[in-house]
């Protein structure tokens, strides 16, 4: 039996990487790591200068791969991207999902405060990403590798600003999963419930115990959802 591919987009200032844990605890998913530019593997590479440069990026990535047995999954700015490619690969006549999985970000059409990073020095930064439950290592860091991190997160959350939603030609079309940790700031269950304005099909809600990154100690548990949600067709 062909096992159900997952692509999977990482969340503003991650790699690919990140996501190692996701697919260690998956057994019939085949998961495509999905990197954005100037990071990981491509670390050489120019960082977007635009939401849809990313887009774009992903879009042509991943289209070839497109068969009739796929989902989506992004974490925070990655849902974010992911929302986008959906309709990107519906403009362009592409076999689409079967589930978008959305984890952790408000549903595209709510307005969001911005981040103000130019304002932000990089301590002031590095405490932010702290506020949020991310990134608490950074002290074992080497000051090369924080520098490299900084200018990525700024960037990422540069793009993310610049964001502008506009009405889609229809709702989305296949089973959609959202997802969040019950200790999130400034996020509540209700904003899991407002993706339903997006949604023409069905539509599930998870609440993990944590933070915004909630998966990060429970990968297990994390990974079964997901893939349970897979199995059901």
């Amino acid at each position: 039996m062909e096992k159900i591919k997952l692509f999977c987009i990482p969340h503003a200032g991650a790699s690919a990487y990140y996501y190692i844990p996701l697919n260690n605890n998956m057994t019939d998913v085949e998961f495509e790591f999905v990197e954005l530019k100037g990071r990981g593997k491509r670390l050489d590479e120019e960082l977007y200068t635009s939401f849809d440069e990313a887009v774009d990026d992903i879009f042509n990535q991943i289209k070839e791969k497109c068969n009739n047995n796929y989902a989506i999954f992004g974490h925070s700015m990655g849902s974010l991207l992911a929302y986008e490619v959906y309709y990107k690969l519906l403009r362009n006549n592409f076999p689409m999902p079967k589930y978008m999985f959305f984890s952790s970000k408000e549903a595209p059409y709510e307005k969001v405060k911005k981040i103000d990073v130019d304002n932000m020095n990089d301590n002031d930064l590095e405490q932010f990403i702290k506020n949020l439950g991310g990134f608490d290592d950074l002290e074992n860091v080497n000051p090369k590798m924080k520098k490299i991190f900084y200018r990525i997160i700024r960037s990422d959350f540069k793009i993310l600003n610049d964001y502008e939603f506009h009405e889609p030609p229809e709702k989305i079309n296949c089973k959609v999963v959202v997802m969040a940790g019950n200790k999130e700031r400034n996020f509540s269950y209700s904003h899991l419930c407002n993706w339903q304005k997006v949604v023409e099909s069905e539509i599930s809600y998870y609440s993990f115990d944590g933070n915004h990154f909630y998966m990060k100690n429970q990968w297990h548990k994390f990974a079964k959802v997901i893939e349970e949600n897979m199995k059901r067709g």
